[in-house]
């Protein structure tokens, strides 16, 4: 025993103790948010409400930032020496209180190793909202496929003012729905991971592979705040993988008996090779898929800056399609800084890869510039925009009389404060003046 240290600590205790106290401090937190958030998601993810993208979608947004929020933020507590800090409070404490162990030790002590890894407490966890999380992340496949498409994007005009078969015809988007529905990809992307990262038996459904690897071979990393990342596809290959062979295991049990299992065993070996194969693919092929995303976008925004200034009046009939582009590079934008230096193992050996991606792109200055322009834009005529964004909430007050009429508000169980809030919205819906044919102003409207 070093008797100088012991001294030492005994003499500063306190000082200890209170230096600590903050760190102990964001432990307590970090175990509160995880039952009350466990809670929430249990309770959101066993309603009768339908999540969907076109059904819901504010609630479904709702209920997946929290379910990411609650993956980050336990993924990023693997940072912090959590178990040091707790044993050495604990050993202060003692001191301290002459031998009695601080109230709530043996909570977080059973806290921190549930959690140890953190993607093993992850699974436990979550297991009871699994199919619920693949539901939603079958629904959003669809989007996630054609914005990987960089060619069909391109070809179909959804990001184009134009009409894509007919260039002289102004008109305000081949695809509205599908544009609006690009503005969210990137929290659907981040979804996908997120989502079958902590819930890999999602992968097992039949579309589950395909929408996996149409974003692993995109990514390299996973950001979970500001500079601190993980390796996404070492993160799969360690917590994933193991959980699909097992799956395969108990298939291949089963294959004499049970015709699904034999169809659950195939599926498991698919998914067993895409998170072998696509780890390489990614190292390959992700700063070339990106670079001719940004080139995409590069154009496309370029003749938005152009033909919304020359015809400004079609910039609130076209406002989701320009937040969509304005998205999608900001999306890219943040990849290329993300992904810049990454130095990865590729999956089949040992050797250290640095991924290759050109520092000095130039599409990336021309993507800053392009949104720069569409925001100055936007802000020029967001009067206009506000006037056209009348009609969608006068549209909304139908909808929420609707609702406060229906049997389902029963099934809701809505609690008065809330369904106070729901009429006072509706009261002032009904109180903005009905927009009067495309000429719509805002500037008498306060839209607060």
């Amino acid at each position: 025993v070093d008797k100088l240290a012991l001294d030492t600590l005994y003499e500063n205790v306190e000082a200890y103790l209170e230096n600590l106290e903050p760190w102990l401090m964001l432990l307590l937190d970090l175990m509160t948010f995880r039952e009350q958030a466990l809670r929430l998601i249990l309770d959101l993810s066993s309603t009768v409400i339908t999540l969907l993208p076109h059904q819901n979608s504010l609630i479904l947004h709702a209920f997946m930032d929290l379910f990411c929020a609650f993956v980050r933020v336990n993924l990023f507590s693997d940072k912090v020496p959590r178990k040091m800090i707790v044993q050495i409070y604990n050993l202060l404490h003692t001191m301290l209180r002459s031998g009695r162990d601080y109230e709530f030790y043996h909570r977080l002590v059973q806290f921190i190793d549930s959690y140890d890894p953190p993607l093993k407490g992850l699974h436990e966890d979550l297991n009871f909202v699994s199919p619920r999380i693949g539901e939603v992340l079958e629904a959003v496949g669809p989007i996630v496929f054609l914005a990987a498409d960089t060619q069909k994007l391109r070809n179909e005009g959804f990001l184009s003012p134009f009409h894509p078969r007919y260039p002289d015809i102004l008109t305000n988007s081949a695809h509205p729905m599908r544009a609006q529905d690009l503005a969210n990809v990137s929290a659907h992307r981040e979804w996908v991971l997120l989502g079958y990262l902590v819930c890999p038996s999602e992968l097992l459904r039949i579309t589950g592979i395909d929408i996996a690897m149409a974003v692993l071979k995109e990514n390299l990393v996973l950001s979970l705040y500001r500079d601190e990342c993980i390796l996404l596809h070492e993160e799969y290959q360690l917590y994933v993988l193991p959980k699909i062979l097992e799956s395969k295991k108990v298939a291949k049990a089963g294959r004499s008996k049970q015709k699904e299992a034999d169809i659950e065993y195939n599926l498991a070996k698919q998914v067993e090779k895409m998170i072998c194969d696509v780890h390489d693919q990614a190292i390959i092929c992700a700063d070339a898929i990106h670079r001719e995303r940004r080139i995409l976008l590069k154009q496309e925004i370029g003749r938005m800056v152009l033909f919304f200034g020359d015809q400004p009046s079609l910039l609130a009939p076209n406002i989701q399609m320009v937040f969509s582009a304005l998205s999608l590079a900001c999306s890219e934008v943040m990849w290329y800084f993300q992904h810049i230096g990454v130095v990865s193992v590729k999956s089949k050996s040992t050797r250290i890869v640095s991924v290759e991606i050109d520092a000095s792109d130039p599409t990336i200055g021309f993507l800053l510039d392009g949104m720069d322009k569409l925001c100055c834009l936007i802000r020029k005529y967001v009067s206009a925009i506000k006037g056209y964004a009348l009609a969608y909430l006068t549209s909304a007050a139908e909808r929420i009389r609707f609702l406060l009429g229906s049997p389902g508000m029963v099934a809701l169980d809505i609690d008065a404060e809330l369904h106070g809030l729901l009429q006072q919205v509706l009261f002032c819906l009904e109180k903005l003046p009905k927009p009067q044919g495309e000429n719509v102003s805002s500037q008498m409207v306060d839209l607060s």
